[in-house]
């Protein structure tokens, strides 16, 4: 009892007297560093010391990482759940605590610029509802900065006013504005703001201003970032530009420009010289203007200026533009047609033109005559003489009064005439006539034709006429007509010059493309292509090129067929056409000669067919022929030799080896007594023996036994694609006993009469039947039928048998 009062009483002292020193669930409170920590032990009632004496937060550092934000760190300490944050203003002012954070950094936010803090930091401990601290650490400082604005630039200028804007600086609270005359001048503040943009007013026109801004902060005092970089900004009302002449007319000049900036309008003045005196015209507020009522012919000079403000502030003049003021001569002046008796003038408008004169004379220089005047852009001028040239000229006038005059346009001229006829040419010409045909001409009332008999003879009028073609008829045949052609028109005549001279030769057309087209061993046949006009063809022959020729034949065909000629004779042909008029008969030059040689022609369709052991070659018939000759080689480009003379069309070889290819070719052959005439070889033809199918089929026998055979059956069924022939003789064997040995001979199982063979169609069956030669015999199941068969051109045994099977064999040769 006395132990536990004398705890209680040192607990009230802990309470009152060491309560800077040891804290409760309360919160924590702030001790003096230079004083111990203690812990009460409630058990025993006994005091022991902090485990965080002599302990204390190392490393502390605190850096300035942006305008707005400081960042401190430190070391951990052994134990601490947590860490108190203290900011001064001072390194001796009193200490807040700012925060309580677990972690060892901690970034300050929207720090203001300019002034220094001052930081510490003591580590906490929370165990038992009570906090334990450590000593302080030691005291560290730190200020952020302004940065220089950033991005300073002139958003706009006036005449008299400066639009500045800049970047936003962070931290800042404000900005100062300096403006000077000069980039070394002296800068005087003009507005402080918090904007970041500034308009300078009421600046003089035409004057430079420099300017720079710094940002600031403000805590208990105001602090200052660095100046921005300087800019400039001249300010002026420039004069306009682009003044031009838009349009002129002969007493009028509309004039523009561009806008200039802040101008209030515009004065145009206006001088009669570059260089001399200008007088004002006019102020305006738009950027054209039409300067009216002006001087033809004279050349006036303007130049402008703008205008702005209160007093009124002018821009410098602009540079001076002219105008010589006068009504356009017209342009593109041409003769758009002429005939032979009129002139159709054209050309382009005038602006402001009232009408124009046409002046025309007889020569370039000449003395000009006014022929009319006219408001329209064209004119005809007519009933003019022809074969004569003209010149006009042109020139535009005005309404008003005066009348004004443009200068004449160049001089353009027309020789009229009649022109000549073009394209003359010989159309088509025959034994005895002539087709012309030439060009229209413009105006041409007529035409006349004048023909002669040589080119620089006397030519005589043929004919008129109003059409572009004439035939003329009933000429001389084999002679040279000359032609010319000149056109006319007009109520009294007036003629062209002539054309150029065309000539026509007449003459029978001789026919073309001779050639001897077909031929055999005692004919040839010509062909030849038809002659215009001609009534008929006479075929000439010669049995020598250069010998003398004799008619054979007068046809109107266009062949002719020459027959009983002699084999492997050569023949010269040529042919002529012929016309007749009234009683007479003309002729056409010969053709190119032609020649031909009656010959066997070659031996047609020869092919090939392949035998199991032998090639058939068959082949068309020869006109002429009376035998063949069959040539084989065994190679396509190889030696060929006879190897049969026939009088048939068809051959089968049977000299050939199973497998190997042989070369045919055939000529045909004529013999006429003595003489032997061949004619050429046909085409090579190849042929090969075939490939020998093999027998398929099946046998049934009868095993029954019998002991007095007088005949034996068989049943056949042929599975192959060819027919199965089964052959007159046979055996009959018994395996066991020579003696039952029999010869058979086939017979026809339904009349029983003997057969020399009996043939089994492809896919089809049948029985077969024998009879015993030489008297019964017996016959059982082990019995066997030897019988003879051909397939497929070879012959084989056939053995069957009910005990010992069926099957065959090749005979051997």
């Amino acid at each position: 009892m006395r132990k536990g009062f004398i705890l209680l009483i040192i607990a009230v002292f802990l309470i009152f007297n060491v309560g800077s020193y040891v804290s409760f669930a309360e919160g924590p409170t702030e001790s003096n560093e230079e004083e111990k920590s203690l812990i009460v032990n409630s058990d025993e009632g006994e005091m022991e010391e902090n485990p965080f004496e002599g302990s204390m937060v190392q490393d502390l550092r605190a850096v300035a990482t942006s305008p707005a934000t400081i960042d401190l760190s430190w070391s951990a300490i052994e134990g601490a759940t947590n860490y108190e944050i203290y900011q001064a203003s001072g390194p001796n002012a009193e200490y807040t605590l700012i925060d309580t954070v677990s972690s060892i950094s901690y970034t300050l936010q929207n720090v203001t610029p300019g002034p220094v803090k001052y930081y510490k930091i003591r580590g906490v401990q929370e165990t038992n509802e009570m906090y334990l601290y450590s000593q302080y650490s030691q005291i560290v400082s730190a200020a952020t900065s302004l940065t220089a604005p950033l991005n300073l630039e002139t958003a706009k200028t006036t005449y008299n006013s400066v639009t500045l804007s800049w970047s936003q600086v962070i931290g800042a609270k404000g900005y100062e504005i300096y403006a000077a005359e000069s980039a070394n001048g002296t800068f005087k503040r003009v507005k402080i703001t918090s904007d970041t943009t500034f308009t300078h007013t009421n600046l003089a026109t035409n004057k430079s201003y420099f300017y720079k801004i710094k940002a600031y902060s403000q805590d208990i005092t105001t602090y200052y970032g660095p100046f921005s970089n300087t800019i400039s900004a001249k300010l002026s009302f420039t004069a306009p530009v682009n003044l031009k002449v838009t349009n002129k007319t002969y007493n009028s000049v509309s004039l523009s420009w561009s806008k200039v900036q802040d101008a209030k309008g515009y004065e145009i003045w206006m001088a009669s010289a570059k260089d001399g005196k200008y007088t004002k015209v006019i102020s305006t507020t738009s950027t054209s203007y039409t300067h009216k009522n002006l001087a033809t012919n004279k050349t006036y000079y303007h130049k402008i200026r703008a205008y702005t403000g209160n007093p009124t502030v002018y821009t410098s003049y602009s540079g001076a533009v002219s105008s010589k003021l006068s009504l356009a001569s017209p342009q593109n002046f041409k003769v758009a047609k002429k005939t032979y008796n009129s002139v159709s003038l054209s050309w382009s408008k005038v602006q402001d033109a009232k009408g124009y004169e046409i002046w025309m004379a007889s020569s370039k220089d000449g003395k000009y005559t006014k022929v009319t005047s006219t408001t329209s852009t064209s004119y005809t001028h007519k009933n003019l003489a022809t074969n004569k040239t003209y010149y006009y000229k042109i020139r535009a006038y005005t309404a008003g009064s005066p009348t004004v005059y443009s200068s004449y346009s160049g001089a353009v001229s027309a020789k009229l005439s009649l022109a000549s006829p073009q394209n003359f040419k010989i159309a088509k010409k025959t034994y005895n006539s002539v087709s012309l045909s030439w060009s229209k001409v413009q105006d041409a009332k007529g035409y006349e034709i004048w023909m002669a008999t040589s080119k620089d003879g006397k030519y005589t009028k043929v004919t008129s006429t109003t059409s572009t073609s004439y035939i003329h008829k009933n000429l001389t045949t084999n002679k040279t007509y000359y032609y010319k052609i000149r056109s006319y028109a007009g109520s009294k005549p007036v003629y062209s010059s002539y054309s150029s001279i065309v000539s026509a030769k007449l003459f029978v057309p001789a026919p073309s493309s001779l050639k001897v087209s077909t031929k055999t061993y005692d004919s040839l046949t010509l062909l030849w292509g038809k002659a215009n006009e001609a009534k008929g063809y006479e075929v000439y022959m010669s049995t020598t090129k250069n010998g003398k020729y004799t008619k054979v034949k007068s046809t109107e065909s266009t062949s002719f067929k020459h027959t009983k000629l002699t084999t492997n004779k050569t023949y010269y042909y040529k042919v002529r056409s012929y016309v007749k008029s009234g009683k007479k008969t003309y002729y056409s030059s010969f053709t190119s000669k032609v020649k031909g040689k009656p010959t066997l022609n070659a031996v047609p369709s020869v092919k090939t067919s392949g035998h199991v052991d032998a090639i058939k070659i068959s082949w068309g018939s020869v006109s002429g022929a009376n035998e063949y000759r069959v040539y084989r080689s065994s190679s396509k480009n190889g030696d060929y030799k006879v190897v049969k003379s026939t009088t048939d069309k068809s051959y089968t070889d049977k000299s050939v080896k199973k497998r190997v290819t042989y070369y045919y070719k055939i000529a045909a052959i004529r013999k006429v007594g003595k003489n032997t005439y061949a004619g050429p070889a046909s085409t090579i033809t190849s042929g090969i023996t075939r490939t020998v199918e093999k027998p398929n089929f099946s046998v049934w026998t009868s095993s029954e036994t019998d002991s007095s055979t007088y005949a034996v059956l068989l049943h056949i069924e042929n599975y192959g694609s060819k027919p199965l022939r089964i052959l007159s003789d046979g055996a009959l064997i018994d395996n066991e006993y020579e003696d039952f040995d029999r010869p058979l001979q086939q017979i026809d199982v339904d009349t029983i009469e003997d057969l020399e063979w009996l043939e089994i169609g492809a896919k089809s069956d049948s029985f077969i039947g024998y009879r015993v030669i030489g008297g019964p015999t017996w016959y059982d199941r082990k019995s066997t039928i030897i019988y003879e068969f051909k397939y497929d051109g070879i012959e084989y045994y056939g053995y069957a048998s009910s005990y010992y099977g069926s099957y065959y064999s090749e005979k051997k040769k």
